[in-house]
């Protein structure tokens, strides 16, 4: 679920686009190659087509070879079986909400009728809806909701087995009051939840993500979800929504150096679990404007990323269009270490030992056979080495390159 939009205030990115262009020029970024999303060498992508959109349809080829992970709904099973047939190693999930339920999905006739499956105020007795996107709050600690879903989820795999598993949105820890208003009395008005629901909701979503583990048997079980505990016992994989720059959030938004810690280091984390990560980010803007928030995001999700991550980037103002990035088809090779601090030991690196304000520029860089991310996350200008070059006379000096503040640059040798 994707949280209220925030933005803040970012100086001019076209010292960014400068620094690409210049640097194209000279070290030979992003060189086309053939992809093979199986292999170790690339950027692993995964991909997420909701409602109506042709893009499943007009990208099957690409989708099919560039891309190892897809999250769609049910109904779309003609175009699984098409992309299923391009590349049969191609995992697709089918998509459903856990805590919520919109009147067009198919179950709603049959939900409908059951008043103690849905969340009501304390005060009012009405339902609850959520303040974006208009779903039904429903009641996790209801025996009869959770068992309707057992067998909903279960009878899609029955009749529609060319799918790997399910994904399951919003799976929140907790679940907010003020992220929902009262039906009927328009947004603003926040819910009440009763003690019941609010004490039971975390042990009850528990048990219900190890019996639907237990039931899908070798199907896939990911979620998207805030919760790093018990939850993970039970699935196979985690999406980590709106890592460093979210899909509803504007091109000129930055996190500050002590959000980029606690996100990295969480990353990090997640990486250590074992289960498959889908690491999603975005932004608002168009396909120029997005470019600062893309190079920064993967060049972040590159300091940790590993052989179980994957990663996403979604322009909402390019809907109907696969995103293409030229770093997309970047060579990368297999990691050369671990990130290091730029100038530091080569002790790898703990993003929570990072100080929040260090009162100069800090450059995080991770080396790959085949390429190199520096990311700054500071508020300061940074000038870091990047290669050495022969002169005229053999010897050896350093290329050194400027990074804006909470920037990046990938360079591929």
């Amino acid at each position: 679920m994707r949280p209220l939009k925030t933005t803040r205030s970012l100086p001019s990115l076209s010292a960014v686009v400068l620094v690409f262009f210049f640097l194209a020029s000279i070290l030979s970024i992003f060189p086309r190659a053939g992809y093979c999303a199986d292999t170790g060498n690339y950027i692993s992508k995964h991909l997420a087509v909701y409602g109506d959109s042709p893009l499943i349809r007009r990208y099957a080829n690409r989708i099919a070879r560039e891309y190892r992970i897809l999250i769609t709904e049910w109904w779309k099973y003609k175009e699984v079986w098409e992309l299923k047939a391009l590349n049969p190693r191609i995992t697709v999930l089918f998509y459903r909400d856990l805590i919520g339920i919109r009147t067009d999905y198919d179950d709603w006739a049959e939900v409908r009728r059951h008043d103690d499956w849905f969340v009501r105020d304390t005060r009012t007795g009405k339902r609850v809806r959520h303040n974006s996107f208009g779903w039904y709050l429903m009641d996790l600690t209801n025996k009869g909701y959770r068992n309707h879903l057992l067998e909903y989820i279960q009878g899609k795999f029955t009749r529609f087995g060319e799918f790997d598993g399910v994904f399951l949105d919003d799976v929140p820890e907790k679940v907010s009051p003020r992220k929902f208003f009262i039906e009927g009395e328009g947004p603003g008005n926040r819910p009440r939840f009763n003690a019941h629901f609010q004490d039971r909701y975390y042990s009850c979503v528990s048990v219900f993500l190890k019996k639907l583990k237990d039931r899908l048997g070798a199907k896939l079980l990911f979620i998207n979800s805030d919760e790093r505990g018990e939850f993970l016992d039970s699935i196979d994989g985690i999406m980590f929504e709106g890592f460093v720059h979210g899909s509803w959030q504007d091109q000129g938004y930055r996190p500050t150096l002590s959000e980029w810690r606690e996100e990295v280091a969480d990353l990090r984390g997640l990486t250590k679990t074992g289960k498959t990560i889908l690491v999603h980010c975005g932004s608002r803007g168009n396909r120029v404007e997005v470019r600062g928030p893309f190079i920064f995001s993967l060049a972040s999700y590159l300091l940790y990323a590993d052989e179980k991550t994957l990663y996403s980037f979604d322009v909402p103002s390019m809907d109907g269009e696969l995103p293409f990035f030229e770093e997309y088809e970047m060579e990368t090779g297999q990691p050369a270490g671990p990130p290091t601090i730029t100038g530091r030991s080569q002790a790898p690196l703990d993003p929570g030992h990072i100080m929040l304000d260090p009162g100069r520029g800090i450059v995080i860089r991770r080396d790959f056979e085949k390429a190199s991310v520096f990311v700054n996350p500071t508020r300061f200008h940074c000038r870091v080495p990047v290669k050495a070059i022969p002169n005229h006379q053999g010897d050896l000096h350093s290329l050194k390159i400027s990074i804006p503040p909470k920037s990046a640059v990938i360079i591929s040798r």
